[in-house]
């Protein structure tokens, strides 16, 4: 009962719940380009909240634990991807694309 409870007050479930709700409701255009603006902060703030957590003073000791990690994911996967794709018969525009997805950053 305190799992279900805890799921259900969970502030996602609540948001899917009145987007499901909502669905076919239809919103004014002032309200939505408000809404819009609003998410608009989401990425610049998400940086914000990580990077005010962030400690430097750990990161001494995995320094090479580090450097290996984001070494495959900022250098090597992509040029792997790059590799792969290269010879495929994809457009130039998702090729790009593919490929600059895998050199993006690891997501919090």
């Amino acid at each position: 009962l305190s799992l279900c409870k805890r799921i259900f007050l969970f502030p996602p479930a609540i948001a899917l719940f009145f987007a499901i709700l909502f669905k076919s409701l239809s919103i004014p255009t002032f309200i939505l380009s408000s809404l819009e603006r609003l998410g608009d902060t989401l990425s610049p703030l998400a940086l914000v909240s990580v990077g005010s957590i962030l400690d430097f003073k750990s990161i001494p000791g995995f320094r090479k634990m580090l450097a290996l990690g984001l070494g495959f994911k900022l250098l090597l996967s992509p040029l792997l991807i790059w590799i792969i794709y290269q010879n495929l018969n994809v457009s130039k525009l998702e090729f790009q694309t593919i490929v600059l997805e895998s050199a993006m950053g690891p997501m919090v």
